[in-house]
């Protein structure tokens, strides 16, 4: 098989390269290495609570612990703050495994530029992805670029006071209401039927709640604004009983996507003009709500790589091509050949195998621990009885699905923790079965 000259491309810019990557766990950017280049050091970063499996620092690799045991605040921030914090010795290691600084650092989110000793980035500064992911700016952002949800400061005062006027005002009996700031997977915004529910948040912005499906899209835009775009997928959420619209993962493949891949790359591509105006490089997410009557209105902005990048590399990913994640990643600067290929290849690919990714997320009601992990593989699940057996290979198709845990074992639980066991790839109709019940049940049926 020719390689594609997407991937040829920037196996020629990472083969014989040296890196430093930076990722969540030690194995989450190992296709820098795949790609033919020679990683001399790994940092993982990982969040409160997590099991360091080697010491916190062994030869060519480095575990930095953030402040925060949230997985979606260590995503948003804590990771950023972890790497910069100076008691952690990220700039020490550097010099170690890289003192001539003739390494390249690639990230999997965005750092903070100050600490790496001025060698070359392949990852967004996390000063600049932060001030364009916080609430009230990435809604002037998206405002003047693509259609949105409107949305405006939240009044002062009690809420009783101001929420009949807001609703009239933003026509509508249901109001969302988002803390302004930075948060993650949904975790800062609040379905409210009543001014009884909304959460005392200070700062904040409201806007009218929309029906309608759920989408996300992802863009990666270089330092000139040519951005390629991915193929757009459904939103996963389930509403927890905070009426908070969590992340629950994504569906690709299905035929909207096709139908809407024009209008949805032409939005982006703005956004990623915009974006690079402000100093961004890097893959970014965008969630939007395609309405009944037919409009598509964005309402989140991610400055950082996405999840279901997950499910387009197990789409596309072949031993004749260099993964998609660090593709996505190494700051690419491709023609317009190059990116219409890439984004034929990966709609192709999504649109031949609707896929579905189940993020296995559940609360902890108490303190427990961990000490097994499941193993990766096929499994059959049986939904009616809360059961899922171990088959092996890697099949998908019915009620098989590909389990990909993330979790690290021995892990120490306390009451309030998100657990997060990993992804699960499995038929869309598998995941439009479930509800938030059986999505608990399932994440203690694979730990059991």
């Amino acid at each position: 098989m020719t390689e594609p000259r997407w991937s040829a491309t920037a196996r020629r810019r990472m083969a014989g390269r040296r890196y430093v990557v930076f990722g969540i766990g030690p194995a989450q950017m190992s296709g820098f290495g795949a790609a033919g280049g020679e990683v001399v050091g790994t940092v993982s970063v990982v969040p409160q609570g997590e099991p360091v499996a080697d010491g916190p620092h062994r030869g060519s690799s480095l575990t930095v612990t953030s402040s925060t045991r949230d997985i979606l605040d260590h995503v948003v921030q804590g990771y950023a703050d972890a790497v910069g914090h100076p008691d952690n010795g990220v700039a020490a290691f550097l010099h170690q495994v890289d003192p001539e600084r003739t390494a390249v650092v690639a990230s999997y989110l965005p750092l903070p530029h100050r600490v790496l000793g001025g060698r070359e980035a392949y990852a967004a500064e996390s000063g600049v992805a932060h001030a364009l992911e916080r609430k009230t700016e990435a809604a002037d952002l998206l405002a003047r670029t693509v259609p949105v949800i409107p949305s405006e400061p939240i009044p002062s005062g009690e809420s009783r006071a101001w929420w009949g006027a807001a609703c009239e005002r933003l026509g509508a009996s249901r109001l969302v209401v988002q803390a302004a700031g930075l948060s993650g997977g949904g975790t800062g915004t609040f379905v409210c039927d009543s001014p009884d529910e909304v959460p005392p948040l200070g700062s904040a912005r409201v806007a009218p709640f929309v029906a309608g499906r759920p989408g996300n899209v992802m863009g990666v835009v270089d330092d000139r604004g040519v951005t390629a775009v991915l193929p757009p997928s459904r939103q996963l959420v389930h509403t927890d009983d905070r009426g908070r619209p969590l992340y629950a993962g994504n569906v690709t493949g299905e035929p909207w996507t096709v139908e809407a891949r024009a209008s949805v790359a032409a939005d982006i591509r703005s956004l990623g003009t915009v974006l690079a105006e402000h100093g961004f490089f890097g893959p970014f997410g965008v969630d939007f709500i395609d309405t009944p009557d037919g409009l598509r209105l964005y309402h989140d902005l991610n400055p950082r790589m996405n999840g279901v990048t997950d499910s387009l590399g197990r789409l596309v990913d072949g031993p004749d091509t260099v993964p998609l994640a660090a593709a996505l990643l190494s700051r690419p600067e491709w023609t317009p050949c190059e990116v219409s290929e890439l984004e034929d290849a990966v709609h192709d690919a999504a649109s031949a195998r609707p896929l579905a990714r189940l993020w296995l997320t559940r609360p902890v009601e108490r303190a427990g621990r961990i000490t097994r992990v499941p193993p990766a593989g096929s499994w059959t699940i049986d939904l009616p009885a809360r059961r899922v057996t171990f088959a092996g290979g890697d099949r998908i198709g019915g009620a098989h699905a590909v389990l990909q845990p993330t979790l690290a074992a021995p892990l120490d639980l306390v009451a309030g923790d998100l657990l997060v066991l990993g992804n699960l790839f499995c038929d869309p109709a598998l995941v439009d079965a479930l509800d938030i019940d059986d999505l608990t049940a399932l994440v203690d049926a694979f730990l059991v």
